[in-house]
């Protein structure tokens, strides 16, 4: 007998109740510049960008740092055409790297209360693409676990989409890889694709940090929901597929 979940809340509302019990006292945001890169702080969060590739190139909280990095394109060639970095009216951090193909832009916010936004412009005029997004890279050896709201507790591909239910779910780090490793194989694996992701908390050596989404809809049709995937693969990268609007929380 098959168990069919819906969700009964969007992940703008969830990304929304998240960001709100997180506030912390908000301080102003600087930030400086080299010839090279850009680093701005706020409420003990400092995160810096390479201004030639628009890169995250690293994380630092009030505990540890994290080693965090990339928030570039992947599936597609494109190159960066331009940075364009300050301080908007609310007194934000804004980075904006503009691209010759998708996204046309990526923008980074660091919020006075040290919350970090990326959103990236959304995929138009590709009718069949393989996989598309933007990709983050977290070494390995670092994870210890990971707790995620979605659909679970199993992993999914482009043509094994169903069986998952939406919840909250956890697992512990494994190498577990079907096909590849066949020594203490631990379900569900660790790494992959997951489908309908709300948010996800890496529990890592160097502390925990939680990324939330406010897209995608997770009710769309499964021929869409391939696009609706966020893959857990430290060491490889994190991707986030569709425009996206992403919530750090460091």
């Amino acid at each position: 007998m098959f168990t069919w979940s819906w969700p009964i809340v969007q992940p703008s509302q969830i990304a929304a109740r998240l960001i709100l019990s997180n506030i912390d006292s908000a301080g102003e945001v600087s930030f400086n510049e080299t010839a090279t890169r850009v680093q701005a702080s706020a409420a003990g969060v400092t995160i810096a960008f390479d201004k030639k590739s628009g890169a995250l190139q690293s994380v630092n909280n009030r505990q540890n740092n994290i080693s965090l990095t990339g928030g570039v394109p992947v599936g597609v060639e494109s190159v960066v055409t331009s940075v364009k970095f300050g301080k908007n009216a609310n007194g934000d951090f804004t980075f904006e790297v503009f691209y010759s193909k998708y996204p046309e832009k990526v923008l980074w916010v660091l919020k006075p209360n040290g919350m970090v936004m990326m959103e990236a412009s959304p995929l138009t005029g590709a009718k069949e693409v393989e996989f598309i997004g933007m990709s983050f890279n977290y070494p390995e050896a670092k994870c210890t676990g990971i707790q995620w709201m979605g659909r679970g507790p199993y992993r999914v591909w482009k043509n094994r989409l169903k069986g998952g239910t939406v919840g909250v779910w956890e697992k512990s780090y494994n190498n577990t890889i079907t096909g590849e490793t066949f020594n203490n194989l631990v379900y569900p694996e660790f790494k992959g694709y997951h489908a309908n992701l709300y948010w996800a908390k890496m529990q890592t050596t160097e502390g925990n940090f939680t990324v939330a989404t406010e897209t995608p809809y997770p009710g769309q049709t499964p021929t869409r929901c391939r696009w609706c995937l966020s893959t857990f693969s430290p060491g490889r990268s994190f991707v986030f597929i569709r425009n996206t609007c992403h919530w750090y929380q460091v």
